[in-house]
């Protein structure tokens, strides 16, 4: 079954809201990034009960996901934040990177880039930045994008 971008954008909004409600105090520790993601990604598993929802899962079927990275002078192991999938196949509905609002521009950057390799080598129909934001006004933003190849 294949998701559209609009079913995803609502599972999206309603795992950031339960993540809001139940689960802002990581961002008012500032706790690390991977801790949100996790939290994250169980909101969104609800979301999507018949689909997988992993963090850094980094495999190709059996094989570790690589790819030739910006900077990168060969290909190099990468860890996803997010993934929805089926574990085992090539049925990639979302990748997710996210960073904390105070990242460097150049971080957030590379990760855009590393999107659209996730949705050009790996075949991802969707990919999707989240910002956790950590200072003023504390929230969870999010772009979702379809990168065409």
């Amino acid at each position: 079954m294949q998701l559209t971008e609009d079913d995803l954008r609502r599972c999206l909004e309603s795992a950031i809201s339960s993540f809001r409600t139940q689960d802002l105090q990581l961002l008012r520790v500032r706790s690390s990034e991977r801790s949100m993601c996790h939290k994250l990604a169980e909101h969104l598993q609800r979301e999507l009960p018949q689909w997988n929802v992993d963090c850094e899962y980094n495999r190709d079927g059996n094989y570790p996901k690589k790819l030739r990275v910006p900077r990168a002078v060969k290909e190099c192991s990468v860890f996803p934040d997010i993934i929805v999938h089926k574990r085992g196949g090539k049925q990639n509905i979302l990748i997710i990177e996210a960073k904390c609002s105070d990242s460097p521009v150049t971080r957030v950057n590379y990760d855009v880039e590393k999107l659209k390799l996730y949705v050009k080598d790996f075949g991802y129909y969707h990919a999707a930045l989240v910002t956790f934001v950590v200072s003023g006004e504390l929230d969870v933003k999010f772009e979702l994008n379809h990168f065409e190849y």
